[in-house]
């Protein structure tokens, strides 16, 4: 005697493949609109669909395998262990001259995107006339293992058109220092911001300069001290 299969709605994999735009599975019910399967006893109708189902599950079963294997090839990067960086987590207050105009910003700094990337939001507490924030930026921190130095990616409300290569700075470590150097097009420097730290204070300062023909301009000088 046959024995009839599990209903096809209880079968997880048969719900799911029904939703699956499968030209097989597909063909196979038209064959049975129009007749061109013959005459089926219920039960053979349902060994019938069954046959079906299966004989699509191993190609499948197959790419699930192989979706888990790649997956487990797959070497993440270990989050960044940098103790400098440590050090520029938390929420300051930033005093001091920029564009020659006295200022104070509040910057919350944090690691983001599992641990690998520093995330710096600075906000001034001038307001325009919308009453929002006169300026207002995102900085990203990240450290590049085969060069062997910072990137600092600086977006901010001064203009679009950050997110080039001339809005990418590069920074060795010098001490407890980071100079991040931005280039223009040409390659030549356009700015430099270095960032320092006081191990005394535990405070930084950010050491910024417009470069012009290979010459350092002054353009900001400030602090930031821990809220």
């Amino acid at each position: 005697m046959l024995r009839p299969d599990p209903p096809l709605i209880t079968d997880p994999i048969c719900v799911g493949l029904r939703s699956i735009s499968s030209p097989r599975f597909h063909g196979f019910v038209h064959r049975l609109a129009t007749g061109g399967a013959g005459w089926l006893h219920p039960l053979g109708l349902a060994r019938c669909i069954s046959h079906e189902v299966l004989s699509m599950r191993r190609p499948l079963v197959s790419i699930i395998f192989f979706c888990l294997f790649a997956c487990s090839e797959f070497s993440w990067a270990a989050p960044v262990s940098d103790p400098l960086l440590e050090r520029l987590v938390g929420n300051w207050m930033l005093r001091g001259t920029i564009a020659g105009k006295q200022t104070t910003h509040d910057v919350v700094t944090e690691w983001f995107l599992d641990h690998q990337y520093l995330r710096i939001h600075e906000t001034s507490r001038e307001k325009n006339s919308k009453g929002q924030a006169q300026y207002e930026a995102v900085v990203l921190i990240g450290w590049d293992e085969v060069a062997s130095e910072y990137q600092c990616l600086w977006l901010d409300t001064t203009g679009g058109g950050g997110l080039t290569a001339q809005g990418i700075a590069q920074g060795k470590r010098s001490g407890d220092a980071i100079p991040f150097v931005f280039h223009d097009r040409d390659g030549s420097i356009s700015f430099n911001n270095t960032f320092s730290y006081d191990k005394v204070n535990d405070s930084w300062s950010w050491h910024m300069d417009n470069v012009q023909n290979g010459k350092a301009i002054p353009f900001g000088r400030v602090q930031l001290t821990r809220q």
